[in-house]
């Protein structure tokens, strides 16, 4: 990375700084989803060397900023990075809300206790899942598969009407309270 790759990165980063300043200001913002893909369907775009060359201290920068003012790094990334996992906790980034095509099993086993994982269920397709109740039952099913992890969320990702929405949040909810009180 040349002076002026540098000099770019410095100026995004005071960006970000002045941005996570007003949405704390001005929103009261808890978290902030921030996105950079780093991967493909098959392999990260990048070694975990270059990542933490070129991108780990400027992610490192915008998280601590983020941490300073009270606020969480969701980040997001597309693409199978499993092997970029320990950049992202080197970085600070709280939670990776990545793609099912990641293995959270392994992940969560050895990440658990650094990282919050976002788990998204798969979007409800009549053809695949048969009726809304055969859906529900499997994301429950997977969501109490990592109840005792603790650190995963899981969620029904984007395109969901209201009703499968607040059918899993009512599942789930009491369910999540219980073993919080655990």
């Amino acid at each position: 990375m040349d002076i002026t790759d540098k000099l770019n990165m410095t100026m995004l980063c005071d960006f970000y700084d002045e941005l996570f300043d007003h949405l704390k200001k001005y929103l009261d913002m808890d978290i902030i989803y921030f996105h950079d893909d780093w991967g493909t369907q098959r392999a990260p775009f990048f070694s975990p060397e270059v990542c933490e060359e070129m991108l780990v201290p400027y992610l490192k920068h915008v998280s601590s900023h983020a941490h300073e003012l009270g606020m969480l790094i969701d980040f997001h990334s597309c693409g199978k990075c499993e092997k970029l996992v320990p950049q992202m906790v080197s970085a600070g980034v709280d939670m990776w809300s990545g793609q099912n095509i990641n293995d959270w099993d392994v992940l969560t086993q050895e990440y658990a206790d650094k990282l919050c994982f976002d788990i998204r269920y798969p979007m409800y397709d009549e053809g695949v899942f048969g009726s809304i109740e055969n859906y529900l039952e499997g994301a429950l099913k997977q969501w109490k598969r990592y109840l005792d992890t603790r650190n995963v969320t899981m969620s029904l990702g984007p395109g969901y009407n209201r009703p499968i929405v607040g059918r899993f949040f009512n599942m789930t909810y009491g369910l999540g309270r219980m073993a919080l009180a655990e």
